[in-house]
């Protein structure tokens, strides 16, 4: 994601606009599509009705016990679970899709985690501040060797966080085994 962004930060610019706004553009359509992947999907939609009617801002339990309270929150008449969609059949199979469903859920304030307590499996469900989408905070020029190269600077858990500009990668004739194109 790191080059798409430096390169449309280029194109942007090129284009007549700033780096900045087309990396507010960017945030914001991420942002879009973590939240129509939950609109998506009736477990995602059933833990945020069910957290949102909670006073606590951590609920804990096991998954069986979670899959019975969500059971509780969708109704075949409510438009919000569209598309006739059910809840599985099964706990396991639901912690399984909320599980692909992690991010989004973060990006929307809750914090899905699952823990052993006494040989059980809990699942803790937080409510956290909605993490806004920090995919890339802005393009930013680095020297090095004499040589000015555009790297994105941003939120991220690796270790790097800037990206190679596209002209210092090397093509060799080998196959791509080695790693370089």
């Amino acid at each position: 994601m790191a080059d798409f962004a430096l390169w449309g930060a280029a194109i942007a610019e090129a284009l007549g606009f700033t780096k900045e706004e087309f990396l507010q553009a960017y945030a914001n359509k991420i942002r879009e599509q973590s939240d129509e992947a939950l609109e998506a999907s009736t477990e995602g939609m059933a833990l945020l009705r069910f957290m949102d009617a909670l006073p606590d801002a951590v609920w804990q339990d096991e998954p069986s016990r979670l899959f019975s309270e969500l059971k509780k929150t969708v109704t075949n008449d409510d438009a919000e679970f569209a598309f006739g969609e059910e809840l599985p059949k099964k706990a396991s199979v639901l912690m399984k899709k909320l599980n692909v469903l992690r991010p989004n859920l973060r990006t929307a304030g809750l914090d899905l985690s699952s823990k052993k307590v006494n040989g059980r499996r809990q699942v803790v469900v937080r409510k956290i501040p909605a993490k806004p989408v920090q995919a890339v905070f802005a393009v930013q020029a680095t020297e090095t060797n004499g040589k000015t190269e555009e790297g994105i600077g941003g939120n991220s858990d690796s270790a790097a966080d800037t990206a190679q500009s596209p002209d210092s990668f090397t093509r060799d004739d080998q196959d791509d085994a080695d790693g370089i194109f």
